[in-house]
């Protein structure tokens, strides 16, 4: 059996799918923080602009984040692994963010993040958050302490904005938990029903997480469909509905006829891009699904280990690009060339030559440990209860 298919393990080719949606939201934030409002947007077009869709890639990341929930206990059926993954959420995301919030904190002491504003001010750059953060400022430990405690409940931004959607990942791992329990009995039929009702409950930007555990469903309890030849050939039309969709910028329908009709959708229907990003990822999984040049290509040794490292690509990426990029493309501007673009460039190749060992050794020295510490966590905890749960009855009422 191809190891790529094997039921309950690892599919590579969705981790190497997870390390190239990060790291193009790497590149689409660098873009709003080095370039105008637009100028992506508007210099861009079909079929590159898929490279800075930043918000497209967070949808695929949350839909294989939801498809991996389902997908491992319909394999295995190990409610004790669930469980774990639940009681373990809060720890799993607090421990690693609280740290890069740490970091960020010593970075921002030693005067880094100064030299954004004047990089803005010479690039014309769009970065709202920035007016906002004010990043040269200098935050207290009290608010790193606080920020570190609470990004999970009012998705805090005081020290690097790409907090802003923590609170939704957090939220959204338990949406794919609870549909993944309903759809364990239930029929196709029934699966798809209520995977369609839960969405009136949910706002669309969050739908992907209920999408997830449906897919997982399908690819689990029905794979003899993945390997039927008009399936496969859906999956090339899925592919190509997926890259248009891709390629349509949030901010906007781009200024060309091929992409009247999204626009004329969200019109008539008052919807934003978040349901037909949904769309869009849904797409984009189904043809990874059937297509095994795409589960070839995706599974690669480089994107695997980047799909790996791509929970620190996302937690590191603002400040190396803000704090080191800023600084290089004021030293190129000043000292080497007066070309804003060649300082650009300078200062992308050095913030993502940067980013990746720099997220490579996170994931290795600080996220793998966190997860042993989780381990240690639940152990001390399921111990505690267990003591408790036999512990005679004369003692249970004391307690």
């Amino acid at each position: 059996m191809n190891k790529r298919q094997n039921p309950g393990g690892r599919l590579d080719y969705l981790t190497g799918l997870k390390g190239v949606a990060c790291l193009i939201v790497a590149l689409n934030h660098f873009g709003g923080a080095f370039f105008p409002e637009g100028t992506l947007q508007g210099s861009i077009r079909f079929p590159l602009q898929i490279l800075f869709n930043g918000t497209f890639m967070l949808q695929v990341f949350f839909l294989v984040s939801g498809f991996f929930v389902g997908y491992s206990f319909f394999s295995k059926h190990d409610l004790n692994k669930l469980e774990k993954s639940v009681v373990l959420r809060w720890f799993r995301l607090t421990i690693p963010v609280a740290i890069v919030c740490g970091i960020i904190w010593l970075v921002m002491k030693t005067g880094a993040y100064s030299a954004y504003d004047p990089m803005r001010e010479i690039t014309g750059s769009f970065r709202k958050e920035a007016d906002a953060l004010n990043y040269y400022m200098q935050r207290s430990f009290a608010q790193l302490i606080v920020t570190s405690l609470t990004f999970l409940i009012k998705s805090a931004t005081e020290f690097t904005f790409v907090l802003w959607m923590m609170h939704d990942l957090f939220i959204g791992f338990f949406i794919a938990v609870i549909l993944t329990l309903l759809l364990d009995k239930l029929s196709p039929v029934f699966a798809l029903l209520l995977t369609g009702a839960s969405l009136f409950f949910l706002k669309p930007f969050v739908w992907t997480f209920a999408f997830g555990p449906l897919l997982a469903y399908f690819v689990v309890k029905l794979p003899q469909i993945t390997k039927n030849t008009l399936v496969r050939i859906s999956g090339v039309f899925a592919f190509a509905a997926a890259f248009y969709i891709a390629n349509w910028p949030y901010s906007g329908t781009p200024g060309s006829m091929l992409y009247a009709p999204l626009g004329w959708i969200t019109s008539v229907f008052s919807i934003n891009y978040a349901p037909v990003y949904s769309v869009g990822a849904v797409l984009t999984c189904w043809a990874f699904f059937t297509l095994k040049p795409l589960q070839t290509l995706f599974s690669v040794k480089p994107l695997r280990v980047l799909g790996d490292c791509s929970f620190a690509v996302y937690l590191l990426h603002d400040m190396i690009e803000v704090a080191l990029g800023a600084n290089v493309f004021l030293f190129c501007y000043r000292h080497v060339t007066t070309s804003v673009t060649a300082s650009t460039v300078a200062a992308l190749v050095v913030s993502f030559a940067v980013l990746l060992p720099a997220a490579y050794a996170f994931h290795r020295f600080i996220e793998k440990p966190c997860l042993r510490l989780c381990d240690w966590i639940y152990h001390i905890l399921t111990d505690l209860f267990r003591k408790k749960d036999d512990a005679p009855p004369a003692q249970q009422e004391q307690a």
